[in-house]
């Protein structure tokens, strides 16, 4: 039994919240490595193929977690989220729109992975 006071679980909530984490650490991450290329372009004169390499993951990776939050919305809001009058389907289609786009696929990944697999040390 519960006590006074103590709320029943929201799903709401909890979509809510986890949309919003997974928002807000996306830009983080985002912001952070492009914080670091900009240090690195204004005191190196641009940037080497891995760190290059790194920034178009990280907007993969930034993309790809955006849209999976608006799709965790859109999907939580039920039927009326379908029509054009929706701010969550028009919000839905605008992010899936920009995944679409080449940087959000596996090639950005996959570089970055190679890149990552390259520099390991043998002997591990």
């Amino acid at each position: 039994m519960r006590s006074p006071g103590t709320q029943v679980p929201s799903p709401a909530g909890a979509t809510a919240a986890k949309t919003q984490l997974e928002v807000e650490a996306a830009r983080a991450f985002g912001l952070g490595e492009l914080a670091a290329a900009d240090h690195q372009c204004a005191t190196n004169n641009g940037l080497s193929s891995s760190e290059e390499q790194k920034v178009a993951a990280m907007l993969a990776f930034s993309t790809e977690s955006s849209v999976n939050a608006v799709s965790r919305l859109y999907h939580f809001a039920g039927a009326a989220a379908i029509f054009n009058s929706s701010v969550l389907q028009r919000c839905f289609r605008d992010a899936h729109g920009s995944a679409m786009h080449h940087v959000t696929s596996n090639v950005a990944y996959d570089k970055y992975g190679q890149e990552l697999l390259a520099t390991r040390d043998p002997a591990e």
